[in-house]
């Protein structure tokens, strides 16, 4: 019984010996999955707040972020309580092996281990939030789940504000966009702003009083200013309107309308002086750097258009000098440029399907996955789209939704025998 112990620990003993960085990292996997399987609802929670966890973790050569790590322990903590058999689920992977596939027609004209290597990682990130997410329903955790995300984000606003107040330019009209904790403005920014659209919309799943709800507005609003994130100011704006007017119930409070005024001011005032810089000529800011990106993404890509350059071209030594920038801030342009024509309609159909298949589910956290993932693509349109933290967020949403009609399957008298209808409800 004890064999595979010890040769586990004779195998890890060796690995020390000869490689102890791979022989330490064994023992720290083993023990971060232990930790999942004896603690399966803690982990599982704690991939909600760690979508924040941009910080590296792991040897040089993975680039793993806290991120990465902490939702491979949520799957790991997921698999017992995921609803496998539920349809709804079943479809979602279905759309995100199909993406797969098609994205593996560019691995096979432009293959390398890193294309093969990004190819199941968008797979991981996909599958692996939507079945934490759906987990997250089968426990009962909804509220729960929900509530530790937007207080994250809320500490997160906090520290983005006091960032941007501290290393205020005296020379200079605005603050600095803030980075709270080393963490990029516009992965804060979305993420903020993706808590703005839960405490909104979805205000009746989270529970929160409403003394306790305005403050977590105040602040929120406050951190995606200081943030300065272009991008997910105008994507907040947008989602907002989207719901207003596809929602027959949708009531926004003057609170909400005052802090999009000020997100869509605050926005206009850092376009100009985006403007204004490039009119200073300086070609390594924001919007430059991005044309420039651009322009050298499409001269490649029309050599290749069907198939693209491989994914991560950016990373190929012959293409980085004239890529200059790296990788398009833009979805359109980076699909276009990895994958080609074929990538571009393998991510249409990921986004479409799993929109399609969220809008089908006519309640709250449906309509909110919905929302996140429109938000998503558009905020991809000025960043990057498979970034894990931004997108595990949204595919979280989306895993509640489908857990959720699953939940409902379950009890539904029409498919389930009066007595274990009996039991469920007790």
């Amino acid at each position: 019984a004890y064999s595979p112990v010890a040769a586990g620990q004779v195998g890890i003993g060796a690995l020390i010996s000869g490689h102890p960085l791979v022989g330490f990292s064994a023992i720290a996997a083993v023990m971060a999955a232990t930790t999942a399987l004896a603690l399966p609802a803690i982990v599982i929670l704690t991939v909600f707040p760690a979508t924040f966890g941009y910080w590296r973790v792991g040897p040089a050569s993975a680039n793993l972020s806290l991120a990465d790590v902490t939702l491979a322990l949520g799957f790991i903590a997921a698999l017992p309580y995921a609803p496998w058999r539920a349809p709804a689920l079943r479809r979602m992977l279905r759309i995100a092996a199909v993406y797969a596939a098609m994205l593996s027609i560019s691995v096979v004209f432009h293959p390398s281990q890193r294309a093969t290597i990004e190819v199941l990682h968008r797979l991981f990130l996909v599958v692996c939030a939507v079945s934490v997410g759906a987990a997250v329903t089968n426990l009962g955790r909804i509220a729960t789940s929900l509530r530790i995300f937007v207080a994250a984000a809320a500490l997160v606003a906090g520290a983005a504000v006091v960032d941007a107040l501290t290393h205020w330019p005296s020379h200079s009209q605005l603050p600095r966009p803030a980075y709270p904790w080393g963490i990029h403005k516009n992965a804060a920014g979305f993420l903020i702003a993706c808590a703005l659209v839960l405490l909104i919309v979805a205000q009746n799943e989270l529970k929160v009083s409403r003394t306790l709800r305005a403050p977590i507005l105040l602040l929120l609003f406050a951190g995606l200013i200081a943030c300065q994130s272009r991008g997910s100011g105008v994507t907040l704006i947008l989602v907002l309107l989207l719901w207003s007017f596809t929602s027959d119930r949708a009531r926004i409070s003057p609170l909400t309308i005052a802090g999009a005024l000020v997100v869509v001011i605050v926005t206009v005032v850092s376009v100009n002086a985006l403007f204004a810089a490039d009119e200073r000529a300086s070609q390594f800011n924001s919007l430059n750097s991005r044309i420039t990106t651009y322009d050298a993404t499409m001269a490649l890509w029309k050599d290749s258009k069907l198939t693209g350059l491989g994914l991560k071209y950016w990373r190929e030594p012959a293409l980085a000098r004239s890529l200059a920038f790296g990788e398009p801030h833009n979805l359109v342009v980076s699909a276009l440029g990895e994958t080609g024509i074929i990538g571009l309609v393998a991510l249409a159909y990921l986004v479409a399907a799993t929109g399609k298949l969220a809008r089908s589910r006519r309640e709250t956290m449906a309509t909110v996955a919905l929302l996140l993932i429109v938000a998503k693509a558009v905020d991809s349109m000025l960043g990057i789209f498979w970034v894990a933290g931004t997108l595990t967020l949204p595919f979280l949403i989306v895993g509640i939704a489908l857990g959720r009609q699953a939940d409902r399957a379950a009890v539904d008298p029409r498919t389930t025998a009066p007595h274990a209808l009996a039991n469920t409800q007790s």
